[in-house]
């Protein structure tokens, strides 16, 4: 539901709109339903599905921390190199100062923002892992009186606990228990005692973590926003992700919830509303830089 939702407004506010929410790139003159079949902007529509393959992916990797295991690291570092090759085989996919390009060509010039934002990203990642390591809470262990309870259950005949008694044809077995010979309990060996589900996830993910937000996740997604997006909207990222992870934390400790969002979310959400006001927030951190360096 959440990639069809995702995929539903990126069609209206980037594919739609004509690229509005793109910064650098202009947005086309025409717009709407009627252009994009008609007239087809074949740039455009590889940026909106090269956006959606980011967004989809960061998501998978929340999910996967979120079912408290890690990300598989051969996936991630596929995910990477797709990304860095795209983004340097089709110049237009990374948006890019003209200077750039005028400089150094438009394919190098793609190649050096994408693995910048990637090592950008990736230190962003490194930085913010240590605060996004979280345990999660495990079940309250049960005290001393409810413990002798359940075992005083447990020992009690089941006839005891009825209040009946039921009445049996077999013969008494007069037999002293404590001296006969040992015999192994049967045992069925064609099922498996995991169930097949748990040795899936085993196989795909590992063993099941207890801070499932570690730091290959974390780095692996930011790193992953700035081969894509550049090094200033990985920078922008981790710093609202950042943000709204310990505004998130303060809130659930408040309330004294024990469920937890893990970073990797965080960086996903935070990526998608940046995507979405892209334009806009280009241009207030341009007008910040400048009015600090001008201040």
């Amino acid at each position: 539901t959440a990639v069809a939702i995702l995929f539903v407004v990126f069609y209206f506010r980037e594919l739609l709109s004509g690229g509005a929410n793109l910064p650098i790139r202009s947005p086309n003159a025409y717009n709407g339903i009627v252009w994009i079949l008609l007239y087809t902007k074949w740039d455009l529509v590889s940026l909106y599905f090269f956006h959606m393959f980011l967004l989809v992916v960061l998501l998978a990797y929340g999910m996967i921390n979120y079912d408290r295991f890690r990300v598989p690291l051969r996936s991630g570092l596929i995910a990477l190199a797709v990304t860095i090759a795209l983004a340097s085989s089709l110049p237009h996919l990374n948006p890019m100062v003209l200077s750039w390009k005028a400089s150094l060509g438009a394919a190098p010039a793609s190649l050096v923002v994408s693995v910048v934002g990637c090592l950008v990203g990736a230190l962003a990642g490194a930085a913010f892992a240590p605060l996004a390591k979280r345990k999660i809470p495990t079940k309250p262990e049960a005290t001393d009186s409810e413990s002798s309870e359940l075992q005083a259950m447990q020992h009690q005949p089941a006839d005891s606990q009825s209040g009946s008694t039921i009445a049996t044809d077999e013969p008494t077995n007069t037999v002293d228990q404590d001296n006969a010979p040992y015999k192994p309990p049967a045992t069925d060996t064609s099922w498996p005692e995991t169930p097949a589900a748990d040795l899936e996830k085993t196989e795909l993910y590992g063993a099941s973590s207890r801070e499932p937000s570690n730091k290959s996740d974390v780095v692996l997604s930011l790193a992953l926003v700035g081969a894509a997006l550049g090094s200033e909207a990985v920078l922008m990222v981790a710093v609202a992700s950042l943000l709204t992870f310990g505004l998130e934390r303060i809130i659930r400790s408040g309330l004294a919830k024990p469920g937890f969002w893990p970073a990797t979310l965080h960086v996903f959400a935070v990526t998608t509303v940046l995507l979405a006001c892209w334009s806009a927030a280009q241009r207030g951190l341009s007008l910040l830089i400048a009015n600090t360096i001008g201040g």
